[in-house]
């Protein structure tokens, strides 16, 4: 089989993940429904899985507990997340934002 050689902007990469944290953050801050909360939650899980695999492609120093915190809380997301720790992510994920915005 052979190689599949592709090209990514890590630019355009690194802000299409930015702002995929970003509206996030805005959304759980936001949030009113159950049903909304939870995606958002299973969303943000994803986003910091996809983040992972791209950290050693972009060069970004992204705090580890802020990936285990917003996946630990993904898998919880149906049985329940207190409002301390969604509040962390919040203000977790906005950090990490404003430092990808700088890098």
């Amino acid at each position: 089989m052979g190689r599949l050689d592709v090209s990514i902007d890590r630019g355009q990469l690194a802000e299409c993940l930015s702002l995929s944290l970003q509206h996030v953050a805005v959304t759980l801050d936001a949030v009113v429904d159950p049903e909304t909360f939870v995606a958002t939650l299973e969303m943000n899980g994803s986003i910091w899985r996809e983040i992972e695999c791209f950290i050693p492609l972009l060069g970004w120093d992204v705090p580890e507990e802020a990936m285990a915190l917003s996946m630990a809380a993904a898998s919880r997301a149906r049985t329940g997340v207190d409002h301390q720790t969604v509040e962390a992510i919040i203000a977790i994920t906005r950090r990490v934002v404003r430092r990808l915005a700088e890098a």
